[in-house]
Parts: structure tokens; C-alpha cells; sequence
């Protein structure tokens, strides 16, 4: 895609669906399911909005970069401000490594995050905003410490 593209937001998985939204090229969507139609690869997304409607749809998976960083919410769990840090192939599912929790040192950095791997379908990606936990006032902001903290530890996710 270039800068100015637009991709097309489908309500069925099929490029002659109808439109239903626009998608710019740096926004950033959660996915929720992936499927193959005839030749294609379309999965259905949601925007990653902080207000407002939580939009769904289909893309063509052809036009999307992924990655499985970020914020997530987990089914099932009250606080949902956990942050992914990679996912990857275990066994004969997907899987992701998140952060449940973190320890600060006395200047206020994280030092050590407590991870467990969860099956990628209890996963939803969200916004920093969409995130925020119930019992917090305000939105998530643990991303900022997670991240310093794999700065100063690079081999972490080795």
C-alpha cells in the first residue's frame, strides 16, 4: 500500500462485498479470524478506536503487516490491560507470551514482568485506550515500562 491508499473494509469476506468503512494505511486494527475464500485470504478485523463504535469487517489479508505486539484484552479475565509480546507456533496452536504483571524498582522501572503463554484465540488486540483496566482510573500505560524494560534487556524474548 502506499501512503495514500485506503483499504476497503468489506462486510462479507469477498473483494464484491458491500463497503462498509476505510481503513488508512498507518492505523493499526486487531484481527479476530482469518479464512480463505477461493484464493484469497481475508480476515475479520476491528478498529483499535479509543471512543465510539468498535467497527468490524473484512480485509484482504494480501494488504496487512502483522505483528503480535501490544495491547491485548484476554477473555475471561477482569483487568485487561496486558500487553503481548510475541507470538508464535507451539504445538498445533498459536500462542502468545504476555504480560500478566510487572515489579518496579525504586526510580519507577519495571525489573522484572511476570509472562505466561495463552492460545492466541483468547486474545483480542486492543488499543491503548480500549484496554484500560476496571479498577484503573485512566487508560493503560504499562507499554511504556514493558518496552524500556526489554530495551535494557534485549535477550528476554530469546
Amino acid at each position: 500500500m502506499n501512503e495514500d491508499d485506503i483499504l476497503n473494509m468489506r462486510e462479507k469476506p469477498d473483494h464484491k462485498s458491500k463497503k462498509i468503512g476505510e481503513i488508512p494505511p498507518v492505523m493499526s486494527i486487531g484481527i479476530d479470524r482469518c479464512i480463505k475464500n477461493e484464493k484469497s485470504v481475508w480476515c475479520k478485523v476491528h478498529e483499535l478506536v479509543a471512543y465510539g463504535d468498535d467497527k468490524t469487517g473484512w480485509v484482504n489479508a494480501y494488504y496487512l503487516s502483522f505483528h503480535d505486539k501490544g495491547y491485548v484484552t484476554i477473555k475471561e479475565k477482569k483487568n485487561n490491560c496486558f500487553y503481548a509480546l510475541k507470538c508464535k507456533n507451539r504445538v498445533s496452536k498459536t500462542e502468545c507470551l504476555v504480560v500478566l504483571d510487572y515489579t518496579t524498582n525504586t526510580e519507577g522501572n519495571a525489573k522484572e514482568l511476570k509472562t505466561k503463554w495463552f492460545d492466541r484465540a483468547l486474545l483480542r488486540g486492543e488499543s491503548q485506550f480500549g484496554a484500560a483496566s476496571s479498577d484503573m482510573e485512566g487508560y493503560c500505560i504499562t507499554g511504556k515500562w514493558i518496552e524500556d524494560y526489554l530495551k535494557r534487556y534485549p535477550d528476554f524474548l530469546k
